[in-house]
């Protein structure tokens, strides 16, 4: 890569990016200098979504290279994270939080600390007209609000380059204004923005610069004067009151036509126009021409080319395919940057360069703020719990009261002693289920990208629901373990033991997560991760929970004796002084080592697996 100029902010060269036999980027360059406004416009599938997400570190280009703030994108992601924000195209703030706790949270994530979080959330909370919905969940936002939080997030710390990404696309005129009041503010300080919207009014109000790319290449760059004149400069035209006139008016416009292209005409509109060099000149002389020859006109006048225009002459489209695309709207992509000061910015990241031990200490940090945001979820939405424990409850109730006076499992053990540790078994079994809805949930909202995109450890997002997961599998335990209590089941272990037996419980709970996260990321969407409760519940009920393995018939006996789930409730009736020796296979009489290899081996496979998923993400 050639050196980037010492004003470049950004700087690409040659990015290619395919979509299996899809070339989204092709060799594309670009150079943002320092000072300028850039503009890059391109039709829907030219690559601009692309180019913001490279440069954002959410994708990996498959050729090429590029900088941002001067560190490059695929060696110094990290570094990159830390001096860039994000507003993706939709709001990517989690609608269980308060709109406080969002900010803090990212705030926290950005290594700002506790305390430094709140001031700068209560800031930003005042500064974009939130602060009287700052304790409302998110949720309940109406969308501008929703898309004024997400802003307030990427604006954080001031960062040397935000991404924006049609930040106010669905806000009425007030909401546009204050979204750019404050984007404005922030480049005063010395940020670079890079934007794309569906607005070219925007883009023609802003950009210094502009470049035009379509099929992943670029196909033009100048300022949006010289790119105007391309295509003429200004514009007469001229709309007849009868279209029966339009010949003679057509022959009138010819003579000032600049280098005698010919006029164009628009019958159904009764419109004739031209491009011209000396506008006024021309004008006076069409309007005098027309009056004397007793022309009746509509409407006369001098207009300048759009960006529309400019667009769909560089790429040969029509209007009427452009409304095709995009009801008659293009995007475009602006980057907006104000000269650094020569003071430091306000709310700068210090220790983006941080040593390894310092990095430990952010990685541990994430991990808790992550932990606390999940735990929140799981206070808010009680329904979760109800879920879960919903059915091991109707469970306790049909297999102990009803169903149990006629189960007979040998060993003379009567059959809720038996029955309550497969419960148990089963409660935890289930849950990775909503593990893997939430993490479909988080990449649909954009809640991903966002952590992807700050400069937290990654391990954080995967690591946090870990520990989220075993905390909120011991609150589900505790409140099974007092029905089971009530309901006359009892420990007969020591307590070193039964505090072991639910060791091995939350040590299911903790290997079943990873096959959550797995699933979850692999899920197209929201419906397909709710599709997993039919894989889940013949798992969690062919196994031992409710009858032993050796009175079922041979095949599904075998099967049930080698599910995870059975080997965990096996060795929970042996700790709690209960077991039930109803079995001789070797699997059995070591249940409780089969309990530890089990978890074992699932965190050893779907824990690498979940985060080789989570990294292909940038792919």
């Amino acid at each position: 890569m050639a050196t980037a100029p010492p004003d470049a902010a950004v700087r690409a060269e040659g990015l290619e990016k395919r979509y299996g036999d899809k070339r989204a980027l092709d060799g594309l360059d670009l150079t943002v200098h320092r000072g300028t406004v850039h503009g890059l416009l391109g039709p829907n599938g030219a690559g601009k979504t692309t180019v913001v997400r490279i440069l954002a570190t959410l994708l990996r280009p498959d050729g090429g290279r590029a900088t941002v703030a001067g560190h490059e994108v695929v060696r110094s992601p990290q570094q990159v994270r830390a001096r860039i924000g994000l507003a993706g195209q939709y709001a990517a703030v989690d609608g269980i939080l308060t709109g406080r706790q969002n900010l803090e949270m990212f705030g926290k994530l950005f290594h700002l600390g506790a305390r430094r979080a709140r001031v700068r959330a209560t800031e930003l909370l005042d500064q974009f007209g939130l602060g009287d919905a700052a304790g409302k969940s998110a949720r309940t936002y109406s969308g501008g609000m929703r898309r004024r939080l997400d802003l307030a997030a990427s604006l954080i710390l001031a960062p040397e380059v935000l991404f924006l990404d049609e930040p106010t696309t669905g806000l009425d005129p007030r909401g546009r204004n204050e979204v750019w009041e404050s984007v404005r503010g922030l480049t005063a300080t010395g940020t670079t923005v890079l934007l794309t919207t569906q607005y070219l009014d925007e883009a023609d109000q802003l950009a210094d610069r502009v470049s035009v790319i379509e099929h992943g290449r670029t196909i033009a760059d100048g300022t949006p004067a010289e790119l105007k004149r391309q295509i003429g400069g200004e514009r007469l035209q001229v709309v007849l009151r009868d279209p029966a006139d339009l010949p003679h008016a057509v022959r009138t416009v010819a003579r000032v036509a600049a280098n005698g292209v010919a006029p164009t005409t628009d019958e159904a509109e009764r419109r004739v126009g031209a491009p011209v060099t000396e506008g006024v000149a021309a004008l006076t002389e069409v309007a005098r021409t027309l009056q004397d020859e007793g022309i009746g006109v509509e409407d006369i006048g001098l207009r300048r080319p759009t960006l529309d225009e400019v667009f769909l002459r560089l790429t040969g489209r029509g209007t009427a395919e452009a409304g095709k695309e995009g009801g008659g709207r293009m995007s475009a992509g602006t980057v907006l940057h104000i000269p650094h000061d020569d003071g430091p910015a306000p709310w700068r990241p210090a220790g983006a360069d941080d040593g390894p031990v310092r990095r430990l200490y952010w990685a541990f940090a994430d991990c808790l703020t992550i932990v606390r945001r999940d735990l929140t979820h799981l206070v808010r939405q009680p329904v979760i719990i109800a879920w879960q424990l919903g059915f091991p409850i109707v469970s306790v109730v049909l297999f102990v009261y009803v169903f149990g006076s006629a189960m007979n499992v040998g060993g003379g053990v009567d059959y809720p002693t038996f029955a309550m540790p497969g419960i148990f078994a089963m409660t935890i079994s289930f849950g990775f289920m909503n593990t893997a809805v939430a993490v479909v949930v988080d990449r649909d909202h954009g809640v991903t990208d966002r952590f992807r995109s700050l400069p937290m450890a990654t391990s954080a997002v995967v690591s946090g629901r870990g520990v989220a997961d075993v905390i909120g599998a011991t609150v589900d335990l505790v409140v099974l373990a007092a029905i089971a209590v009530v309901v006359g089941w009892r420990s007969h272990g020591s307590p070193a033991a039964t505090l072991a037996a639910f060791g091995l419980l939350l040590l299911l709970r903790f290997a079943l997560t990873w096959i959550g996260v797995y699933l979850g990321l692999l899920a197209p969407n929201q419906e397909s991760a709710g599709g997993l409760y039919a894989v889940a519940f013949p798992f969690g009920m062919i196994s031992s929970v409710f009858t032993p393995p050796s009175m079922m018939p041979d095949w599904l006996g075998t099967i049930a004796m080698w599910n995870p789930v059975s080997s965990t409730a096996g060795a929970i009736r042996e700790l709690f002084g209960n077991p039930a020796t109803t079995g001789g296979s070797w699997v059995e009489q070591h249940a409780v080592l089969m309990a530890v290899l089990w978890p074992a081996v699932l965190t050893a496979v779907f824990l690498p697996l979940a985060v080789r998923r989570f990294r292909r993400l940038s792919r």
